[in-house]
């Protein structure tokens, strides 16, 4: 039975993770109805969307130019130039100097323009709903205007990422979503609490699982851990510990058991989809779960509140539970599946408690769920479980204190390629004295 604690634990940290970080990415941004395809995602940057230079011009009909020494863009549209320059707020404008609030920026090896600056030159109206950025040209300024008649008028219908919220609530999200682009130095803290019932051809078992972790960001790397006591009739209790480091672009994971490091793949903290590096799990499936996820969700603010000592609003999320079940459903198939053959959710919903800046201080989950094990001798087993959880963050820029297990794998791993590439400098030596 420990495989099945250690799954319903493994299971509740990859949606808690998931869903809030699809939930706010997936930014997609449109031109005269039609899709701008980029092979690098638009981001928000102090409360604007940036998106890659060369996709953004051509959809609007500019020829780019890019001066690399001078890190100079121009941009030309008929008898509209627009000049700017990365990192910098100077732009020209047909020769009229003026200033910008966000500049353009260089992020994954790709130029990037805030959209709205660009689109507007053009006299167009630019829309952001928190999922979607619409830029519509005058008519007049459209090359083919028999083009996008049709896309126009069917785009309302063809807008699932529409949730049921007041303006409010959708403006305080949005400063949520640009706060939780900037990867903040801090320190997370938090439990989680599951009540779980099981069933089957084991007969029935009650349990409840408690878990605290902790969790320390910092320049974009970061170290996490969480121990779980679970009380089981019949067993007593027990322990289970996990520790994660996000480290040089590597993601590592501790064995309690074993007591070992291992190498566990990439580690990249800017990208919010990070869960599309899971086989099967691409980038396009994300986005299409993200749109669903959004499409029947529910937000309400709720009031302000103090938070260990920091005024925030408090907002109130509802997800659809038809679409956490299709990502969830994708994590099974592609993480999970030589255990689960069912997972379905009755509830998913989670309050974040946000700060001035946008700033997620606190943050509370609550989900009911219900899966289908298969155990190899005593068959199906229905377990059903209700979790909730909190976790807090405080801003602090301050170095992780790495444990000294992983600085120790560290060393030796370093010690042991060292090795490798000295018996490969001298055999390639005796080679040639030979």
């Amino acid at each position: 039975m420990r495989r099945v604690w250690i799954f319903l634990l493994t299971l509740a940290l990859l949606v808690f993770q998931a869903v809030p970080a699809l939930a706010e990415s997936g930014i997609r941004v449109f031109v005269d109805g039609t899709e701008v395809q980029t092979d690098v995602a638009p981001f928000i940057h102090e409360g604007r969307t940036l998106v890659p230079l060369r996709a953004l011009g051509e959809a609007l009909g500019f020829a780019v130019d890019y001066d690399d020494a001078e890190r100079r863009i121009t941009l030309v549209r008929g008898e509209t130039t627009l000049v700017l320059w990365v990192d910098s707020t100077r732009v020209l404008v047909n020769g009229r100097e003026a200033t910008i609030d966000v500049p353009a920026l260089v992020r994954d090896g790709r130029t990037f323009v805030p959209v709205r600056f660009v689109a507007e030159q053009l006299g167009a109206e630019v829309e952001w709903d928190g999922v979607q950025v619409k830029v519509t040209r005058p008519q007049a300024d459209v090359a083919v205007p028999a083009e996008p008649a049709e896309p126009v008028a069917e785009e309302p219908a063809a807008e699932p990422a529409q949730p049921a919220m007041d303006p409010e609530a959708r403006a305080l999200l949005e400063k949520i979503q640009a706060a939780g682009q900037e990867n903040p130095d801090g320190k997370l803290s938090g439990w989680m609490e599951m009540d779980v019932a099981i069933s089957g051809a084991i007969g029935e078992q009650a349990t409840t699982v408690y878990g605290e972790f902790s969790g320390h960001i910092y320049q974009g790397e970061m170290l996490v851990a969480m121990t779980a006591t679970m009380t089981v009739p019949e067993i007593g209790e027990q322990t289970l510990e996990f520790l994660m480091a996000g480290r040089d672009g590597t993601l590592y994971l501790y064995d309690a058991q074993t007591g070992t490091w291992t190498e566990s793949g990439p580690y990249d903290p800017g990208d919010l989809s990070q869960v599309s590096q899971i086989p099967g799990m691409e980038l396009p499936d994300l986005k299409a779960l993200q749109e669903e996820l959004l499409a029947g969700a529910t937000a309400t603010i709720v009031g302000t509140e103090e938070v260990d000592g920091v005024r925030t609003t408090r907002l109130d999320v509802q997800l659809s539970p038809e679409a956490v079940n299709r990502l969830v459903g994708k994590l099974v198939q592609v993480e999970l599946a030589e255990l689960a053959t069912e997972v379905t959710f009755d509830r998913y919903s989670f309050s974040l408690w946000a700060d001035a800046d946008g700033q997620v201080r606190k943050m509370t989950l609550v989900m009911d769920l219900k899966m289908v094990i298969e155990d190899p001798v005593a068959g199906p087993i229905t377990i059903t479980q209700s979790a909730q959880s909190e976790f807090r963050f405080v801003p602090v820029s301050e170095p992780i204190d790495w444990p000294e297990s992983l600085e120790a794998y560290l060393q030796s791993q370093g010690e042991a390629g060292a090795g490798e590439a000295t018996g490969d400098t001298e055999g390639d030596a005796a080679g040639e004295n030979s």
